[in-house]
């Protein structure tokens, strides 16, 4: 192999990088609308029981915060 060959073969491999890379930021993007789209979701359901049902609402983010705080108090 001359110095040519060795060039060629590694813009091959650069060539190649780039499509992976490409490719990878492609889903990482469709997965991060995915997840915006399912918190939006969750967000606009939630907001819809703290309407309908405020009182169930007020009890589970209380039971929510009590279990958190139990979690995050332990050494």
């Amino acid at each position: 192999m001359d110095q040519e060959d060795v060039k060629g073969a590694l813009r091959g491999a650069a060539g190649k990088v780039e499509d992976v890379a490409g490719e990878f930021a492609g889903q990482t993007r469709r997965a991060a609308r995915q997840a915006q789209t399912l918190g939006s979701d969750a967000v606009h359901q939630m907001r819809g029981l703290t309407v309908d049902q405020p009182l169930t609402a007020l009890l589970l983010a209380g039971a929510a915060g009590f279990l958190l705080g139990s979690l995050l108090r332990r050494p």
